[in-house]
């Protein structure tokens, strides 16, 4: 990538001398092969024209947009229409598929990345899971076919937990909340301070309204005013108000509980925003 990267500033430098016209084949070679190299190598987003000039960075997308390349290494979201055609592996021979589930996998690790930022809670356990898959199928453990089966399914589970909160009777950031409670809870067994068992499900409705009263905290204009998360002493007092509720509900909870506000506080500085 660096003498990639050299090479086409070279050529940037000399253009519009017509001696470029020599190694004009060569530069769009180099410009498509990295693009290329980068999906299946590193597993990223490969097509970045920014900093050259306007007339090379034309002349090199169109090429990556006739010979197909741009398709290949283009990474949808989750909301494309299109971002579930690597799933139909119908008239695809195992290069094709090959590069679908690598270029899946990118997809679903930078979809994943940004809601893990959201709520890691929620998310995180995704990112996982997408990783193993990957390594199990460049272990030649699976093949293609497989490991996009298992995004598909992931892709499916991915999307109906942001549409849980819909049938939880909660809001979407309480919701959110009650996740990063959830992965605070005890194990299921004796409870530390009680030495009574119970039953994980059980607090469920209960976990549901703590969350429920901390999303209201952040969601009044009196505990939680316009511009709260511009203010350090509020959002210290927001913390402090959210541990308090914690504590009152620690047996819920394992010895994370304290953890609790500190990353409440960073999802609600994300979700909550007042202007």
């Amino acid at each position: 990538k660096r003498l990639a990267k050299a090479f086409l500033r070279a050529y940037e430098a000399v253009c519009p001398d017509p001696a470029v016209l020599e190694y004009q084949d060569d530069c769009k070679w180099v410009a498509g092969f990295v693009a290329y190299a980068t999906l299946i190598f590193e597993r990223k987003d490969g097509i970045d024209l920014r900093g050259m000039s306007g007339k090379i960075r034309e002349m090199l997308a169109q090429h990556l947009a006739v010979t197909g390349i741009a398709t290949i290494c283009q990474l949808r979201n989750l909301t494309d229409p299109h971002f579930t055609d690597d799933f139909s592996t119908e008239g695809k021979d195992e290069a094709d598929l090959k590069t679908a589930a690598i270029r899946k996998a990118s997809e679903l690790k930078r979809v994943l990345r940004e809601k893990a930022q959201a709520n890691e809670a929620q998310f995180g356990r995704f990112s996982e899971r997408v990783m193993e898959v990957l390594q199990r199928m460049e272990a030649g453990q699976i093949g293609a076919v497989d490991a996009l089966k298992a995004y598909e399914d992931i892709t499916r589970e991915i999307l109906a937990t942001e549409q849980a909160h819909r049938t939880s009777g909660l809001t979407r950031e309480a919701f959110a909340i009650r996740a990063i409670l959830e992965a605070c809870q005890k194990p299921a067994g004796r409870a530390a301070e009680s030495g009574d068992t119970y039953d994980k499900s059980d607090n469920t409705d209960a976990l549901g309204e703590l969350a429920t009263a901390i999303d209201a905290v952040y969601r009044s204009d009196q505990t939680a005013p316009a511009g709260w998360h511009l203010k350090d002493s509020l959002r210290r007092e927001l913390r402090q108000t959210v541990r308090a509720l914690v504590f009152a509900q620690r047996q819920l909870l394992g010895d994370a509980w304290k953890d609790v506000p500190a990353q409440v506080d960073e999802y609600a500085a994300l979700h909550y925003l007042k202007v």
